[in-house]
């Protein structure tokens, strides 16, 4: 619920920070006022009163009491960028939506943030939507094919996750593969010899690049996996995490399960606990992404560190050249997972 009302205000902060820049509310107006804007956004005053607060942080409003909001920045061209993903309720957004509020709030640089759903004609109205409210470029999470985008709209796009090898487009992302082997590498080195792997995600897990590599990386150690040991729901996060334990406890655990994320990975360890299953002296589980939360959980979880700041970082930068006019060949960042290990698989 807190993050969610996070990424409300934030949301909000974002639509005003972007009138300004666009020159809408001019240097040194006064903005509407928090009864005014209640209204037009359908929200309350201490919604409103958040969101004026990013601004004042970002050096964009000065609040002067019993007289109201003014604006101190002057508006620029090409200030805003956007950030496209599926789901803004997923904890790895979450993190990455507050990682480029820090660094686009550092360059005086405007941010909108949209959900694009799950398939194609969702991304491209999201896309749409940010585009016709300012973006001069966008940073999309996913790669959903819109390969019309940037030449309807002579804007730069980059990727920010999973993408194709052959994409069109300037990519930052985390090697999926060497991440995975890590982790496998590390259950095996603590003995585990049965293993089971668990997506709470929409989409074909054929088009997984992390659940390809799992069961490829085990054959290649002679363990061979059924398709009893895959468990895949398009129900995301923990919920889902929690319905595949309740799968697997019918049909015998492994020594380890391996998980698409660590939302994924917070429900698998909330089923063994009310199965009363302990981890990790009877079940290793480990995650993916290395989110905040993922430290602090129940049994804190062994990870491959997404370096979502450095991912950001990288793609902003990227980004920005591309709306100042570089050009040059597509640019390909992938970065190196770092395995973080965690109380969820060191050895019993």
């Amino acid at each position: 619920m807190k993050n969610k009302q996070i990424l409300k205000n934030r949301k909000i902060a974002g639509i005003l920070k972007n009138r300004i820049i666009k020159g809408d509310y001019p240097f040194d107006s006064k903005i509407p006022s928090e009864t005014v804007l209640s209204e037009e956004f359908k929200v309350s005053r201490p919604t409103i009163k958040s969101a004026i607060g990013f601004l004042v942080r970002d050096g964009y409003i000065s609040c002067l009491p019993s007289i109201g909001s003014f604006v101190i920045k002057k508006s620029g061209a090409k200030r805003i960028i956007g950030y496209v993903s599926p789901d803004l309720s997923d904890p790895f957004h979450v993190d990455m939506i507050s990682n480029l509020e820090k660094i686009t709030s550092s360059k005086g640089i405007g941010l909108i943030i949209a959900s694009s759903g799950e398939s194609r004609e969702e991304e491209i109205s999201a896309i749409e939507r940010v585009i016709k409210n300012g973006a001069a470029g966008v940073l999309v999470s996913k790669s959903i094919s819109s390969s019309d985008i940037e030449t309807k709209y002579k804007i730069p796009l980059v990727w920010t996750g999973g993408v194709s090898n052959d994409s069109l487009y300037d990519k930052v992302t985390i090697n999926n593969q060497k991440g995975i082997q890590q982790i496998i590498d590390h259950l095996m080195s603590l003995g585990a010899r049965t293993f089971a792997y668990a997506e709470a995600e929409k989409g074909r897990i054929e088009n997984s690049q992390r659940y390809l590599t799992f069961k490829a990386y085990l054959e290649k150690q002679g363990i061979k996996i059924g398709d009893n040991l895959i468990f895949k729901t398009d129900e995301r996060g923990q919920k889902g995490g929690f319905e595949l334990f309740k799968s697997m406890i019918k049909t015998g655990l492994p020594d380890a399960i391996v998980c698409y994320n660590d939302w994924t990975a917070f429900g698998i360890i909330e089923g063994a606990i009310q199965h009363k299953i302990k981890v990790p002296e009877q079940l290793k589980v480990s995650g993916f992404d290395n989110i905040l939360l993922s430290s602090y959980f129940k049994v804190p979880l062994t990870t491959i560190n997404y370096k979502a700041k450095l991912i950001a970082q990288t793609a902003v930068e990227i980004l920005l050249g591309r709306i100042e006019g570089s050009k040059g060949k597509i640019k390909a960042v992938i970065v190196e997972p770092e395995l973080i290990i965690r109380e969820s698989t060191r050895k019993g």
